[in-house]
């Protein structure tokens, strides 16, 4: 830095916060030259502000870093002139009638400043480009470094250039390399490769039969595992099915249905006509379960109808379950038994009926008798 300017910026500020200080009792007359000569500092300071601010605009970011470490440094002379109570200052030049010194540009300063942490970055960045390309680094990774140095400096072209030859000789090892991977059936350098050209941005021209070769190969491989799965899981059906055991069919035929098997094996498949078997297989299980149940509450209601004596619902219960094959050489003797009971206890009723009604004739004969 120019000391002597650097000296006399602060000098003026010094004398400045002095009358600020003394409030009232300040001597205007005193600090009309101070007051011209802090106008004079930041006139000068905001073109060179405003000239390195220029630079910066259009994307000359180190040029603009330059700009302000001339000596004197620019920045450091703004943080002088910008001091604590500069804007009382203004009111106090104000109040005594004097014209107001030119606007401190602070607001230039703050993206001068920003600029040199971003000059700072790239600096730091060009410093690993430059090892990675002596030590003749791989191409991806001098091209992560290319690929920051654009989002840090966009306005310079030399950047993008540089990474788009650097991926027209990507795609070509990417091409060379796929095909090795294609033949020996390298999934995972494929799916690498697929990845890498879909989902990042280029400046070269991506071959885009190159891409449709690399996502064909990987289809085949993701139809060839849920080929696999298909298989398994119509495996795992058939031994649950040797089992007998409904849940874990109908749970794995659900699980099959997601995979769509129909849209890898033909109609004739054994494999198909296995799966069409099963689901018969389910249907007469679920159909022979909904009759069994069917059965037992029509059991349960005709042991119902016994226990209450109801002859009319236990021959229709049974009638039901003749309909449906399930009645039982049991269940036909216990309604045989009620029917028994039933006529038996009507014969009763009669004969009770029968006896009442000569006993009344007896006594109303007897009755004749004795009045006669």
């Amino acid at each position: 830095m120019n000391d002597s300017t650097a000296f006399r910026y602060q000098r003026i500020v010094e004398e400045i916060n002095t009358a600020m200080a003394a409030g009232g009792h300040a001597d205007a007359d005193l600090l009309a030259e101070t007051a011209s000569q802090y106008g004079e500092a930041t006139s000068t300071i905001n073109v060179r502000l405003q000239s390195a601010h220029d630079l910066l605009q259009k994307g000359m970011a180190s040029e603009a870093i330059q700009e302000c470490e001339l000596e004197p440094n620019l920045l450091d002379l703004v943080q002088i002139l910008d001091f604590p109570q500069r804007l009382q200052w203004y009111e106090l030049i104000q109040s005594w009638g004097w014209p107001p010194p030119p606007e401190l540009r602070v607001d230039l300063a703050g993206a001068l400043d920003k600029s040199y942490f971003e000059v700072q970055a790239i600096d730091v960045l060009l410093r690993q480009y430059r090892l990675l390309a002596l030590g003749r680094a791989p191409l991806e990774q001098r091209m992560q470094i290319l690929q920051q140095l654009i989002q840090k400096d966009p306005g310079n072209p030399l950047w993008q250039n540089s990474l788009r030859e650097f991926e027209l000789e990507r795609i070509k090892q990417i091409k060379e390399s796929a095909d090795t991977a294609i033949h020996e059936k390298d999934r995972s350098t494929i799916e690498a490769f697929y990845a890498e050209l879909t989902q990042q941005s280029w400046y070269a021209d991506v071959p885009q039969d190159l891409v449709k070769r690399l996502q064909g190969v990987l289809q085949d491989f993701h139809a060839g595992d849920v080929t696999l799965l298909i298989r398994q899981t119509v495996d795992m059906m058939s031994k649950a099915r040797e089992n007998s055991d409904v849940s874990s069919v109908r749970n794995l035929l659900q699980t099959l249905q997601s995979y769509n098997p129909t849209a890898y094996f033909s109609a004739t498949d054994p494999l198909i006509v296995t799966i069409g078997e099963i689901k018969k297989w389910l249907s007469q299980e679920d159909a022979d379960g909904k009759a069994q149940r069917k059965k037992e509450e029509l059991d349960r209601r005709f042991v119902q109808a016994l226990d209450k004596g109801d002859l009319d619902l236990s021959e229709k219960l049974v009638r039901r379950l003749e309909q449906a094959g399930t009645v039982s050489d049991s269940q036909k003797k216990q309604l045989m038994r009620l029917r028994q009971q039933v006529a038996a206890g009507k014969k009763r009723k009669t004969m009770f009926i029968v006896i009442g009604t000569l006993g009344i004739i007896a006594l109303a004969v007897t009755l004749v008798v004795i009045m006669i």
